[in-house]
């Protein structure tokens, strides 16, 4: 099993305010990928725009598949 949680990017190790970007996204998703053989991933947006940014990226997934 893998387990990211996100939390932004940017000033200081916690940035709960940063919306996540195509780019940010599509090298998440290349990350995802390497793990494509662990079974279970999981993903998990922790910011302010978390259900945005997790409807975008399970969109973008499902256009890779």
């Amino acid at each position: 099993m893998v387990y990211f949680r996100l939390h932004g990017i940017g000033e200081g190790d916690v940035n709960y305010r940063y919306r996540f970007t195509d780019s940010d996204l599509k090298r998440l998703a290349d990350l995802v990928a390497l793990y494509s053989d662990a079974g279970e991933i999981y993903v998990m947006f922790n910011n302010m725009y978390m259900g945005e940014d997790a409807l975008r990226f399970k969109k973008m997934m499902m256009l890779t598949v």
